[in-house]
């Protein structure tokens, strides 16, 4: 059985050892490929009915979109009908990057070690790869290999953190910090979080970090409430008296209006191709919006200045990340986690003893 990577994630904050085999993309790109929640199931039914696939993964957040498969086969005619089926779901032409066995291993564990990321050592790509992993499994598409890479890359990710990062970072929480410390306002009693993902669960975490009391926060979510990522966000200590809102026709509904005219932030963990609210100067308000694609419209007359947007955010924090590689031995460390990352690779396949950070 053979690992196979196919996707596609947008520039890293440090040089990925595979460069070579990896293409550049943008934003618009990643678009490209993006697709509802409701349509996750249509991309993997496809792929899951080739009898070359045996478990599949989708992995699919604000800059990355890919899929993590284990194949009885990698002929050229089977990458050629992998390539294919994904495009005709996603309808699109923009060729994925594809990597197989130890290639791309090394990408899962690097992009679960928070290393593929604009924010190194970034603790969001955790939650989203237990997620996905975690809906997969319970619906089928993955089985004991696809859990045992999961365990595999938690255990990895466990001796990092300890011996190298130090500190888990949050994208959510450097964003939103720094977006606050823009606002005049500093005092906020009614908080609206839209979405339900990994995005939404670490803003309400971010904003308790910031000293904020998840008692003012509303977390409106479109999913049912019994779903796994509405449970793992309920199950959330540090989010007791949070209250939720389901708006099952979707973020543009009269109740999401409502619960937005009656705020005073707005947090959106949504990923949508097209605006989802629109706003006038009726309903000024400050809002930080993490979506790949702006979830607002504005009318002519409204302003912008207290509405971050993700381009914007994703400066603030790329910002962050660049002092921080500056600090003196974090480099240093970084090379330790590529080194450990292969080392337990080649471990692996050469059944050696792992290098030790302790």
């Amino acid at each position: 059985m053979v690992l196979a990577y196919l996707g596609l994630s947008l520039p890293n904050q440090i040089s990925n050892p595979l460069a070579y085999k990896l293409r550049d993309y943008n934003d618009e790109d990643l678009m490209g490929c993006k697709l509802s929640h409701d349509e996750y199931p249509l991309l993997l039914d496809k792929l899951k009915s080739f009898d070359f696939v045996e478990e599949l993964v989708l992995v699919t957040t604000c800059n990355r979109f890919e899929i993590i498969m284990f194949l009885n086969d990698t002929s050229n005619f089977t990458i050629e009908t992998l390539r294919q089926a994904t495009a005709e779901v996603t309808k699109s032409n923009i060729e994925l990057n594809l990597l197989l066995g130890e290639e791309a291993h090394l990408q899962f564990l690097r992009t679960y070690c928070g290393l593929n990321s604009g924010l190194i050592a970034e603790d969001e790509i955790c939650m989203q790869i237990e997620i996905a992993f975690k809906q997969c499994f319970h619906m089928g598409y993955l089985g004991k290999q696809g859990m045992q890479l999961f365990t595999e890359a938690q255990k990895l990710r466990s001796v990092i953190d300890e011996h190298i990062y130090q500190e888990r970072i949050s994208y959510c929480q450097v964003a939103i910090e720094t977006a606050l410390e823009r606002l005049e306002q500093k005092e906020f009693k009614n908080i609206v979080i839209a979405g339900s993902g990994s995005t939404a669960h670490q803003s309400c975490l971010s904003l308790v970090k910031l000293g904020f009391n998840p008692e003012s926060f509303t977390l409106a979510h479109r999913i049912s409430s019994s779903s796994t990522q509405v449970a793992v966000i309920k199950a959330s200590s540090e989010l007791e008296g949070m209250s939720y809102l389901r708006c099952k026709h979707g973020y543009h509904s009269q109740k999401m209006k409502d619960l937005v005219q009656d705020c005073d932030l707005l947090v959106l963990g949504i990923d949508s191709r097209l605006p989802s609210l629109q706003f006038s100067k009726h309903n000024l308000k400050p809002v930080i919006d993490f979506s790949s694609k702006p979830s607002i419209s504005f009318d002519d007359d409204a302003s912008r200045e207290n509405y971050f947007c993700s381009t914007k955010l994703d400066h603030f924090v790329r910002d962050y990340s660049e002092q921080r590689l500056k600090k003196h031995g974090f480099l240093v460390r970084i090379e330790l986690a590529e080194a450990y990352i292969a080392k337990e690779i080649g471990a692996e396949r050469e059944e050696t003893a792992s290098l030790s950070l302790g």
